[in-house]
């Protein structure tokens, strides 16, 4: 595609094995927009030049100045269901003489399937259209339309058509193209064709790599349920500049986890369905940061693919891991003891929420002998007392699955704690933990670090 004076008037001609051209010899008549991430328009030629030969004929197109869309296998939409409005658009009929009016038409795209639905609605004084179609994003190319028209004499007949649509822009807010439908009653207005164009504000979000420029690691622990079931999941999940990765994390503009994949499961959190009920950000004594936070659900949403509702989630992000060379040359015993992390939640087996309170949290690390012990206690007024909970195991099980826990005091059951070293020198260690009991689980993050 090729400008002049901010018009289109040069296309290559897409159909064709040997890149021919498309050049407009007629007046082109076009709109161009400005949003706040692209430039994009629609217009339409009535003659042109194509191999050689001259074309009297209308040649509708859209386009927009980048088609740096966002990976659909990204996940990194918020609206995972978002209505496109109306942005403009041309139609007229066979001869020429009826211009339709597009307004009426409807776009609405769910990111998590790619898949999309649209209406087309044309209305002139000589009839009336309306065509359906539906087809996936990564596939947009001669969309099947079907539908109706009632013309102006109250005659109606069936619809079929074909819609060429695009989607692009920088967060993949835009989609348009151009489209032919027909009547079938051999007049000229049984044929329409024209370009029409739709926009959405769409909110895309960072990964953690991107923001942070460097990779960045996190903890995540999500409490789902409702009257019939409960449970709890723990995430690590690392965000990388490779594409190569099935994982990612998206932060937004203040650092805070916005929505997460790793494998099929994926959680964008939103402020009608969560809130961001507690988020901070702790800086070690090398000046190491790490954030951390935990949504509450407003009301239940639900996991991607799953019937699960999820009432909390908590996390914990750094960008500064220590490295395995700095590890594997320390040397002797240090004690870590918290300083932060995310109030602890529990989720009862009947479903409902309660808040905790971590009390201590202890680790202390034999890097000799490349093992660790941890101590906690955890205060929860529903269970009517404190629990203790205390565990011990190799470095290679505490940053990578986790070690157990025993669990004991107010009540009796097992956990988990898993975690990492942040730090140049290993200076603070972020982890994640869940304590298991039959009145429920109890979860939440904590950041230690050494005695200065």
């Amino acid at each position: 595609m090729q400008m002049l004076d901010g018009k289109v008037y040069r296309i290559e001609d897409k159909n064709s094995n040997s890149s021919e051209l498309l050049i407009a010899t007629s007046e082109i008549t076009q709109t161009t927009k400005t949003d706040d991430h692209n430039t994009y328009g629609w217009g339409y030629w009535t003659s042109f030049t194509h191999n050689n030969s001259n074309i009297e004929g209308n040649l509708f197109y859209f386009f927009v100045d980048s088609l740096n869309t966002p990976d659909l296998t990204s996940q990194a939409f918020v609206n995972q269901v978002a209505e496109f409005s109306f942005a403009g658009g041309y139609a007229i009929d066979a001869s020429g003489s009826s211009a339709y009016d597009l307004s009426e038409s409807t776009m609405s795209v769910n990111f998590s399937s790619g898949g999309f639905s649209t209406t087309l609605s044309a209305v002139s004084e000589a009839a009336e259209w309306s065509a359906l179609g539906s087809g996936n994003l990564s596939d947009l190319s001669n969309l099947n339309l079907s539908g109706s028209v009632i013309y102006s004499d109250q005659s109606n007949a069936d619809v079929a058509g074909l819609w060429d649509l695009m989607w692009g822009g920088d967060e993949g807010q835009l989609l348009g193209g151009s489209f032919k439908l027909s009547g079938g009653k051999g007049r000229s207005s049984d044929y329409i064709e024209g370009v029409a164009a739709f926009d959405s504000d769409l909110i895309v979000f960072d990964t953690a790599a991107e923001q942070n420029n460097a990779t960045t690691f996190g903890l995540i622990s999500t409490q789902w349920g409702d009257a019939g079931s409960q449970g709890t999941d723990l995430f690590a999940i690392t965000s990388q500049t490779t594409s190569s990765i099935t994982e990612e994390l998206y932060i937004n503009s203040n650092g805070a986890l916005q929505s997460f994949e790793t494998g099929s499961s994926w959680i964008t959190l939103t402020n009608d369905q969560l809130a961001l009920v507690e988020s901070g950000s702790t800086t070690l004594s090398d000046g190491s940061e790490v954030n951390w936070g935990r949504w509450g659900s407003l009301q239940a949403a639900d996991y991607e693919g799953t019937t699960e509702n999820l009432q909390q989630l908590h996390y914990m992000l750094a960008s500064n891991l220590t490295s395995s060379d700095v590890l594997a040359a320390k040397t002797g015993t240090v004690s870590y003891s918290l300083i932060d992390g995310t109030t602890p939640t529990m989720i009862a087996s009947d479903g409902t929420v309660s808040l905790a309170s971590l009390d201590s949290m202890t680790i202390g690390v034999d890097f000799d002998n490349d093992s660790m012990n941890v101590s906690m206690q955890v205060s929860s007024e529903t269970l009517g007392g404190v629990l203790s909970a205390s565990g011990s195991g190799h470095l290679d099980s505490f940053t990578g699955s986790g070690v157990s826990l025993d669990v004991s005091g107010a009540t009796t059951g097992t956990g988990n704690i898993q975690g990492q070293f942040v730090g140049a020198d290993a200076e603070g260690i972020m982890s994640l933990y869940e304590l298991n009991t039959a009145a429920g689980d109890i979860s939440g993050t904590s950041l230690l670090e050494q005695a200065r």
